[in-house]
């Protein structure tokens, strides 16, 4: 007996504008759950290939796939080695389930009618315009609360909440703006970007604000000169692998640079103290590190280590690494060794490779997201967190999904590719 897929039901296509809409939205809202619209996407896919008798996991042929799942291999191989074989093991099996959500994300991305690719686009910048308005909101609620009903100073502190909500931002801005370039304008697109930047500058961190600000900047290089932008892109990319083993000589001299400029420096002297002390360990073990996900749980990471002294005269201490580095490229290098490196280093060429055969608004949008998602990477989080991942792995597959916006649409009426055919 035949199952009929529903004539109601959308098609790919139209899942993937459903997860175009609702990503933002969920960044604004709850980010540490952006990962299950994803997920709750691909189940989707797959009961529509189900039903139409087609194969339900293609072959993972996309290299951002094949990569993905070789760090996931590579992760769960580092369990003979790791100082926690159990914590690396669920790691490990953590980053191939996501891999496999990604696999089934992308399969329908690549192969979507141009017709969709445009109201993905058109989805997506409409749901970062909602995610960007209900971050004001919040942003401006949580405000009001603090000084007008709870009679307190406002601080920083009051919004790190929404600190992933800026890092969400920064990174999905860019295929927002190239959508936006593309159906509405650039002065449209412009103003869309300077309304992301100023809810980003409201929330206070500074990473978030440098990733925007940095990736404004590939941005426009690339759109000017896009072989200037991309060797900048590298050269960043590779120095900011190179200069690991010269943490312990460079952090000492960067604490007397902070002391003496920065007021408020104790969380960037900090993360100076972590990169040393990771740094240390990364040249004990440089080929196959310490296994995956144990930054977390690292020998003597709860140690804490002098970093400052008050204005008052009190020695502030701080762990040596608090659950992570604070840094992709440190932690990778330190749990994965250098095979981590070189899948990671395979990653940022798959982005960046063959760029010129793409119009130029496409590769500069391209390099505005590698570049603000570089930035937040090594400046923040762990990068196996599992929302971290998701977000990376949803940015590269709306990147590909919308890369077909560049071909006119066969019409001009918006379709959310309702599927009409029965299996």
């Amino acid at each position: 007996m035949q199952v009929k897929y529903p004539s109601w039901a959308p098609s790919e296509g139209g899942v993937l504008c459903g997860l175009a809409i609702i990503t933002p939205i969920t960044a604004a809202l709850a980010p540490l759950l952006i990962g299950v619209p994803g997920i709750a996407a691909a189940t989707i896919i797959l009961l529509h290939r189900f039903l139409h008798r087609t194969r339900l996991l293609p072959t993972p042929s996309h290299p951002f796939a094949l990569t993905a799942l070789g760090l996931a291999l590579w992760g769960c191989a580092s369990a003979l080695w790791s100082v926690n074989e159990t914590q690396s093991l669920l790691a490990a099996l953590r980053i191939l389930a996501i891999s496999c959500v990604l696999i089934v994300l992308l399969s329908a991305a690549l192969n979507i009618e141009p017709e969709d690719s445009h109201n993905v686009g058109k989805f997506l910048a409409f749901g970062m315009l909602l995610g960007v308005l209900v971050t004001l909101l919040r942003t401006g609620a949580i405000t009001a609360i603090t000084i007008w009903i709870n009679q307190e100073e406002m601080a920083a502190h009051k919004l790190t909440a929404l600190n992933r909500t800026a890092s969400i931002l920064a990174i999905l801005v860019w295929p927002s703006v190239f959508c936006l370039t593309k159906s509405f304008g650039l002065l449209v697109a412009a103003a869309f970007l300077g309304i992301t930047f100023v809810a980003i500058l409201l929330l206070g961190p500074t990473a978030p604000s440098l990733a925007l600000a940095l990736g404004a900047c590939g941005f426009f290089v690339a759109w000017l000169k896009l072989r200037v932008a991309t060797t900048l892109v590298c050269v960043s990319f590779v120095a900011s692998i190179a200069v690991i083993p010269f943490f312990p000589q460079l952090s000492p001299w960067a604490t007397q640079f902070l002391i003496a400029n920065v007021t408020d420096n104790t969380a960037e002297i900090h993360r100076f103290v972590i990169w040393q002390f990771a740094a240390d360990h990364v040249l004990q073990r440089p080929f196959l590190g310490w296994g995956l996900d144990t930054a977390r749980i690292f020998p003597g990471g709860d140690t804490e280590l002098f970093v400052n002294t008050t204005t008052e005269g009190v020695a502030v201490t701080a762990p040596a690494i608090p659950l992570h580095t604070h840094n992709a490229a440190l932690q990778i290098w330190l749990e994965l060794g250098a095979v981590g490196l070189l899948l990671w280093g395979t990653l940022f060429l798959l982005t960046i490779r063959n760029l010129r055969a793409n119009t130029r608004l496409y590769a500069a949008a391209t390099i505005g997201t590698l570049s603000s998602a570089l930035v937040v990477a090594h400046l923040c989080f762990g990068i196996w967190q599992g929302w971290w991942l998701a977000t990376l792995g949803m940015t590269a597959m709306f990147m590909i999904a919308i890369r077909k916006h560049d071909i006119p649409p066969p019409s001009s009426t918006t379709n959310l590719g309702m599927n009409h055919e029965t299996a």
